[in-house]
């Protein structure tokens, strides 16, 4: 065993392990460049670049695959390519084609550090990916990481709002500014998930922001930083209920979610033939959600008069996201008729027909959403076998709509 460092880390290396290295070499880059400034196809497009105006004897600088497949030979001369054969001539630009490589640069990098690739030319690089592979069951397979400068940036972020924890900005509650961490520590969860190493990431982001809270929360009364001082819904038990680095602020009934607390998601492949843009493809996706075909059916067939194209098109979204139940009491519902699409703030106090402000219900309940006498819900409440549970979905429903709750 042996280590390198790399930026500001020693890493742990195997020096039995073979060195691998890639060699990228990007195919007809100058033309495949003005094929695309043009929409066109390189593969099926002839196309060279060179500067005809100089002579005819000009070399071309590159050519499509499309021209190779003729037998065209690269870096020929606009005078050897046969008279029968029609091509697009393109001027070379090559501020253009160095824009395009450094995009391409730009890719690598969130893949791969900066010091393991080395540039050779406008369209050719080597990297050295052996500390991205491990050998598992006889194979190699690929170890990513979050990329270095959005590992400053997240962490930059993280440990300013732990600081806002600890001392909240103007017209902000700590329970407030709790609320926005944890949103932030999930939104880097979800989305770096894929990455094999996020759990080693996301440990140094734990430890810098848990140094931040111990350190300001520290009062000459003891530390307001607590273990077990507050309640955990079902949703974060299921999430983060095994981790030992729960934390609590004194007082505060909302736990601080522990970023460490990740294990990284095994990519799955995704089928070619799911596609959410034709028929074909929107069947996959209907079937794996397990949704009432025939009530599925009816919502797409049924047309929603007076209301927008992006009104029934949220309205079988919600159907799938909902997954075909009430959200209300939960139930599947049995017919496309039963199914009632509420406005959580009604078009009366300005909301929309949008996918964001609606919601399916089951028609039943859509007069428990109606300003009624108290003694008149009541009586509805008994004959619709409402729960507790329900009640509280409706009064939710009732205070966004600007309605009194049913007591």
């Amino acid at each position: 065993m042996g280590k390198r460092k790399i930026g500001n880390l020693w890493e742990v290396i195997d020096l039995k392990q073979k060195e691998t290295f890639l060699c990228i070499d990007l195919k007809s880059f100058y033309a495949s460049v003005e094929c695309v400034e043009r929409g066109l196809d390189p593969f099926t497009t002839n196309l060279v670049v060179a500067d005809p105006d100089r002579s005819v004897s000009t070399i071309c600088l590159a050519i499509t695959p499309a021209m190779k497949k003729l037998g065209i030979r690269n870096r020929c001369r606009i005078h050897e390519i046969p008279d029968h054969i029609e091509y697009i001539v393109a001027k070379p630009r090559m501020q253009l084609y160095m824009e395009y490589s450094a995009r391409i640069y730009g890719i690598y990098l969130n893949y791969v550090a900066k010091e393991d690739i080395h540039v050779y030319s406008v369209d050719e690089c080597f990297m050295d990916v052996t500390r991205y592979l491990r050998l598992k069951h006889h194979k190699y397979v690929v170890q990513s990481a979050i990329c270095d400068k959005k590992v400053e940036i997240e962490r930059a972020k993280l440990v300013e709002q732990a600081k806002n924890i600890a001392k909240p900005r103007e017209k902000k509650s700590c329970l407030s500014e709790i609320q926005l961490y944890n949103s932030m520590v999930l939104g880097i969860q979800n989305y770096y998930q894929l990455a094999t190493c996020i759990s080693i990431d996301c440990r140094e982001f734990h430890r810098r922001v848990m140094t931040v809270l111990t350190n300001r929360l520290n009062t000459e009364t003891g530390s307001m930083l607590k273990r077990e001082d507050g309640t955990i819904t079902q949703a974060e038990k299921e999430r983060f209920g095994q981790s030992k680095m729960i934390r609590y602020v004194s007082g505060i009934d909302q736990m601080i979610y522990p970023i460490a607390f990740i294990k990284n998601k095994i990519p799955m492949a995704k089928r070619s033939i799911v596609c959410s843009y034709t028929k074909e493809g929107r069947a996959p996706i209907h079937t794996e959600l397990n949704l009432n075909q025939y009530v599925l059916k009816g919502l797409r067939e049924k047309i929603s008069v007076g209301h927008s194209t992006e009104y029934h098109d949220s309205k079988i979204s919600l159907f799938s996201a909902q997954k075909g139940k009430c959200a209300i009491s939960g139930e599947e519902f049995a017919d496309a008729e039963h199914v009632a699409v509420w406005l959580k703030v009604p078009g009366s106090l300005g909301g929309f027909e949008r996918y964001k402000n609606m919601v399916l219900i089951h028609k039943k309940y859509l007069i428990l959403l109606q300003e009624l006498p108290q003694a008149a819900i009541k009586d509805l409440i008994k004959t619709l076998n409402i729960t507790k549970k329900m009640l509280v979905k409706i009064n939710s429903l009732r205070e966004q709509a600007n309605l009194s709750a049913i007591i």
